[in-house]
């Protein structure tokens, strides 16, 4: 439906000219909520993303590949602010963002449940893959104890 501006305007922030109605579904807060009944669960875990930006952008494209959740640590990472929904652009509110309080415990009980654990490392001197990873983890980029300490 068309509407004037002075009608959007009163809707707060800078609108862009846009605005929609949605019904916000109930997002999990547990991880076992997630994986309860996903037979191949798709996690995008974050570690040291403290960027409001940076955690947007991720939420967005998590969402648009279709993740299930995205897990962060506790500490040292940035929570769901108005930036970072802004920058989401409804994934923030669509995708649910669980904080965890030990992320290589929480990733060591993701790995229990047989699903596969895949890390990256920007500084990784070369791939790591499952014949040249010390742990043997089926997929692996990074160096044992810097990046991929699976």
């Amino acid at each position: 439906m068309r509407v004037g501006k002075e009608r959007l305007d009163g809707f707060g922030d800078r609108h862009q000219g846009v605005v929609a109605k949605v019904n916000l579904k109930n997002l999990a807060a547990e991880l076992d909520d997630v994986l309860e009944g996903n037979d191949k669960p798709f996690l995008l875990v974050l570690d040291g993303v403290t960027d409001p930006h940076n955690l947007g952008a991720c939420l967005r494209v998590a969402n648009a590949a279709g993740a299930h959740a995205v897990i962060a640590p506790k500490d040292r990472a940035a929570g769901i602010t108005p930036a970072v929904s802004k920058v989401a652009s409804g994934a923030a509110e669509a995708t649910p963002y669980l904080m965890v309080t030990n992320l290589a415990r929480t990733l060591a009980a993701i790995k229990e449940r047989n699903i596969w654990v895949v890390g990256a490392d920007e500084r990784a001197p070369r791939p790591c893959t499952r014949r040249t990873c010390p742990s043997r983890s089926p997929g692996c980029w990074g160096r044992r104890g810097r990046g991929c300490a699976a």
